[in-house]
């Protein structure tokens, strides 16, 4: 989306070794986020508080996820704590928080809840929706809980894009690739 991605941050080997795989211009740390400080990541990104732009974070959703056992006492539906630390901490311009739409069905709603209230008290503008990917160029139906943040003395509207009434699907992509292939030789 043209912004310059500092740092990722994961607990998982394989998500680090195929985030590396992908992005290898990245740097990605594997790490339990309950012991990564915020002046760690300041200092290494070579910024101050306030000065990021985009804050981009998924808790961890097995918890929340209908495919799951949703027990609400689980103790991964709470590292969204986590990251509110870190918008608290950083103050980035804007944040993004994603999860599953069952964060907000049934019993979880508490702690859906609980992340609206606590990123409104940082002094942001805070909305969340649920988005399926299919209405965004993306060639497959998949609901996501998006929280959007910016922060107040910014004095800019949180906004989700349009969605587009086209929906692509894989065999759009199959013959679109094929066509881009065909045009390269």
């Amino acid at each position: 989306a043209g912004f310059k991605e500092l740092l990722a941050i994961d607990f998982d080997k394989n998500s680090v070794e195929t985030f590396k795989l992908n992005f290898p211009e990245v740097s990605c740390w594997q790490k339990d986020i309950t012991k990564v400080n915020s002046k760690e990541i300041l200092d290494f990104c070579n910024i101050k508080i306030g000065e990021l732009d985009v804050l981009d974070g998924s808790p961890p959703c097995q918890g929340f996820s209908s495919a799951g056992k949703r027990k609400v006492n689980d103790n991964r539906n709470d590292l969204f704590k986590e990251y509110i630390r870190f918008v608290k901490e950083l103050r980035p311009k804007v944040f993004l928080m994603e999860n599953v739409s069952g964060m907000i069905k049934g019993k979880m709603k508490g702690k859906y809840i609980q992340i609206i209230i606590s990123l409104k008290e940082l002094n942001y503008d805070v909305k969340s929706a649920i988005l399926n990917s299919r209405y965004y160029g993306v060639p497959q139906s998949r609901e996501r809980l998006i929280f959007l943040g910016v922060r107040k003395d910014l004095n800019k509207q949180v906004s989700f894009p349009l969605s587009n009434e086209k929906i692509i699907n894989v065999s759009d992509v199959i013959l679109n690739t094929i066509k881009m292939n065909r045009e390269q030789f």
